[in-house]
């Protein structure tokens, strides 16, 4: 099994409501951030949703 391993991160400012995800293809090296946009999240989410999500301290507001 050949699965993508993506590298992950959120940063959440709840009171300004702002949230903003930083996504990295580690084979590819390609990058994606997303800023307040729900939608383009699940798109990406949902293209890559077989892949292996790695982030580090991702519990509360990042899940």
């Amino acid at each position: 099994m050949n699965k993508r391993l993506i590298v992950i991160d959120f940063e959440v400012l709840s009171n300004a409501n702002f949230w903003m995800c930083c996504m990295k293809d580690v084979k590819s090296g390609l990058e994606h951030t997303i800023v307040n946009d729900r939608n383009e999240f699940l798109r990406v989410f949902n293209k890559n949703r077989n892949s292996i999500w790695l982030g580090y301290n991702i519990r509360g507001y990042d899940q």
